[in-house]
C-alpha cells in the first residue's frame, strides 16, 4: 500500500487507487479527485492557495507496470492497461489487463512514400503533454496526393477510423478496395485539429485494403502519430494473474492498495512492479512555473522511502507519498522500463534492475 498526504510544511506519508467510465469527482477537506476509465485525471488540494493540479495535463495517474512469467526463464509478459472495477462511497478501483491486438496492428502497412517508419502508424503510442513519439510524415507539392494503406489478413467490415494528426493536411479522405477499384468510404472533416484524434464514421464496408489519402498544400509537411481502423482494441485480464487497484479517500490521505493474485495452476514470478507518477513536473507556459510546476524530492531506501512534491515557489502545502503496511521501494528509474519519462519507483524490480545493470548501472537495493 502507498499513501498520499498533503502536508503544511514537513514530511509524512502516501497511498492510492481508482476508476470510473465517465469522469467522476470525489472530495473531502484534504483532496479533490477526478477520475475516469483511464485513471485519476486530476488531483488537487482542497481550498488550496493556488489552482495546482498534481497530475500532468493530458495524463492519468494510477497505472502500474507489472511484468510476470509462469515458466522459468520464459519471456516476461506485461500488464499495463486499466479497466474500471467498480466503486462507491469514498473508494474506486481498477483491474489490469492486456490490450489485445487491434485490426490496425494485425494489418500490413504500405505507402507510396513517406518518412519516419510505417510502424509508427499502429504502435499504439500517441503523444501526451508534449511527449516525443514515433511519427509518419509526408512532404510534397501543392495538389499532390500522398497515401498510406492497411492490408488486412482477410476481408473485414469497418465503419470508423481515427487518426492522430500532429500536422494535419488541408483535405483527406478514406478509400477502400471494393474489388472493382478504389471507392471513397468518407471524406475527412473540413477542420481537422492538430495533436488530437480525428474520428470519421461511415456506412459499413467490407474490404481487405483501406487507404488514407491526403492532398498536399504548397511546401507542406503532414505528420501523424497513429491511424486506427475498426473497433477499439479490447483489454482483457489474463487467466493466470488478477491485478487489482483500489483508491480510498481517508480523512487527510489517499490510500492506494495494490493486490496481485495467482489465478492459474502454475507458480508465477513477478519480475517488476513499478508505480509511475505522471505528475506536473514540467510546464509549458512561463506564467505557470511558480504555481503549476512541481519540484520532486525523493529517497528510495526500502521501507524508509518517501517522495514529496512542492510548487516551484515553495509555498505549501506539500504532497507526500510513503509506502505503508510493509510495502517498500527498492529501485527507481525516470524513463526506462517502458514508463516513458515519468518518475517510476519499483516495489520489485528484478527485470528492470537487471536491464539497468546490463546498461552500466551499478546499484539496486537487495
Amino acid at each position: 500500500m502507498l499513501r498520499l498526504i498533503p502536508l503544511l510544511a514537513t514530511v509524512v506519508v502516501l497511498v492510492a487507487a481508482g476508476s470510473c467510465p465517465a469522469e467522476v469527482s470525489l472530495g473531502n477537506d484534504a483532496f479533490r479527485v477526478d477520475w475516469d476509465a483511464s485513471g485519476i485525471r486530476s488531483l488537487k488540494r482542497a481550498n488550496d492557495v493556488a489552482d495546482t493540479d498534481y497530475i500532468a495535463s493530458g495524463e492519468s495517474f494510477g497505472g502500474l507496470l507489472v511484468r510476470y512469467r509462469s515458466t522459468p526463464n520464459g519471456d516476461w509478459r506485461e500488464l499495463r492497461e486499466m479497466t474500471p472495477a467498480g466503486g462507491g462511497g469514498n473508494s474506486f478501483g481498477y483491474r489490469l489487463g492486456m490490450r489485445q491486438r487491434s485490426l490496425a496492428e494485425r494489418s500490413s502497412a504500405s505507402a507510396n512514400q513517406g518518412a519516419g517508419g510505417l510502424r509508427a502508424l499502429n504502435d499504439g503510442i500517441v503523444p501526451t503533454a508534449g511527449e516525443q513519439v514515433p511519427l509518419f510524415s509526408w512532404t510534397g507539392k501543392s495538389g499532390e496526393v500522398q497515401w498510406v494503406q492497411y492490408s488486412f489478413p482477410e476481408a473485414e467490415e469497418i465503419s470508423s477510423t481515427e487518426i492522430f494528426w500532429i500536422r494535419p493536411p488541408k483535405t483527406w479522405r478514406l478509400v477502400h478496395d471494393s474489388g472493382d477499384g478504389w471507392q471513397e468510404a468518407a471524406a475527412g472533416p473540413a477542420q481537422t485539429a492538430a495533436r488530437s484524434f480525428s474520428r470519421l464514421d461511415f456506412e459499413p464496408v467490407s474490404t481487405r485494403v483501406v487507404r488514407l489519402e491526403v492532398t498536399m498544400d504548397p511546401d507542406d509537411t503532414v505528420e501523424l502519430a497513429e491511424w486506427r481502423v475498426g473497433p477499439p482494441p479490447v483489454v482483457e485480464p489474463p487467466a493466470d494473474l488478477r491485478a487489482e487497484l483500489a483508491f480510498t479517500l481517508n480523512a487527510d490521505h489517499l490510500d492506494w492498495t495494490i493486490r496481485l493474485e495467482n489465478t492459474g495452476d502454475r507458480a508465477i514470478e513477478i519480475g517488476d512492479l513499478g508505480v509511475p507518477f505522471p505528475f506536473a513536473e514540467r510546464t509549458g507556459r512561463r506564467g505557470d512555473i511558480y504555481t503549476k510546476r512541481l519540484l520532486r524530492h525523493s529517497f528510495v531506501a526500502g521501507h524508509g522511502s518517501f517522495v514529496y512534491w512542492q510548487r516551484s515557489n515553495g509555498v505549501g502545502p506539500y504532497l507526500v507519498m510513503t509506502p505503508a503496511d510493509g510495502t517498500h521501494f527498492e529501485y527507481v528509474d525516470g524513463g526506462g522500463g517502458g514508463s516513458g519519462s515519468h518518475f517510476t519507483p519499483y516495489i520489485h524490480a528484478r527485470a528492470a534492475g537487471a536491464a539497468a545493470i546490463g546498461a552500466g548501472a551499478n546499484w539496486r537495493l537487495p
